[in-house]
């Protein structure tokens, strides 16, 4: 398979102490695509992902550690008013209605994957997976340089049929429209974009790959040999550690992107002059 990365073995914690690592990169990992939602939610529930999540104390209703939750006020039966521990009274809070955002708030929270980075795996990394299904859901692209730096674009090509030579054709058509959102932004503020896929035919990985040639704010597909849940949680893993290396570049060189033949340039910082990455 064209680009398949090699299964690698993971190290797979029983658990990880909240205390005791410390969450050294948080990235947000838009995903764009149909089944953006489906892909998200498999990846974080994973038996990997579950392993990885960090274990802290329970939380009081205060957000402090430890401790007691203060027992709810109960209603007074005659005057139908909530009476606290001490026996004074209050009304009832009115019932406010969740709003869309505060319930996509919510949603998203659920969708966090922790990674052990590091050389000695006692670090973490936070992905923060959001999920871009339709035209209704924008890319969240801000022009500030460190949130771009921190933001992972993911066009996914995941449950695709491969008997189906149009369905990908189908899939990077949508993406064409997230290109040019991409490519709207300065340059120094374009996130880092890439294709993810899963379980894809040689005829599937060349319509990619062309894809990914004639684009030059698009990094090469990653493509991923089979689509199993611990192999969604594990692709994201090695995006992450990917993601990582290109930080730890910028600080010594200044990439720009691809030429017009698709081959990516460097700047080396300080240089005027740029040369083919071989």
């Amino acid at each position: 398979m064209l680009g398949a990365p090699k299964r690698k073995d993971k190290k797979i914690l029983t658990l990880i102490p909240e205390e005791e690592k410390s969450i050294s990169y948080r990235f947000t990992i838009v995903v764009v695509g149909e089944n953006a939602k489906e892909f998200a939610e498999s990846a974080v529930s994973s038996e990997m992902a579950e392993a990885y999540k960090p274990k802290g104390k329970q939380k009081t209703d205060q957000g402090q550690t430890g401790g007691v939750v203060p027992s709810a006020p109960s209603e007074d039966p005659k005057t139908g008013l909530l009476a606290d521990r001490e026996g004074s009274t209050q009304p009832p809070p009115p019932l406010v209605a969740p709003t869309k955002s505060l319930a996509r708030e919510e949603e998203q929270d659920k969708l966090v994957l922790y990674c052990p980075t590091g050389s000695s795996m006692k670090e973490l990394t936070r992905l923060r997976i959001h999920p871009c299904v339709g035209w209704s859901d924008n890319l969240p692209l801000q022009r500030d340089t460190e949130v771009a730096k921190n933001t992972i674009v993911v066009l996914l090509h995941w449950q695709v049929k491969q008997v189906d030579a149009s369905a990908t054709d189908d899939v990077i058509r949508e993406w064409y429209s997230r290109i040019a959102e991409i490519n709207h932004l300065p340059s120094n503020m374009r996130p880092y974009t890439v294709v993810m896929a899963y379980e894809t035919s040689k005829a599937q990985e060349e319509k990619l790959t062309e894809f990914t040639t004639k684009q030059k704010v698009v990094a090469d597909p990653r493509l991923n040999p089979d689509a199993c849940d611990d192999m969604l949680t594990e692709s994201l893993q090695d995006l992450a550690e990917a993601a990582i290396l290109r930080l730890q570049n910028m600080g010594r060189t200044s990439f720009l992107y691809k030429s017009e033949s698709g081959t990516p340039l460097m700047l080396a910082a300080g240089s005027s002059r740029c040369c083919a990455v071989s």
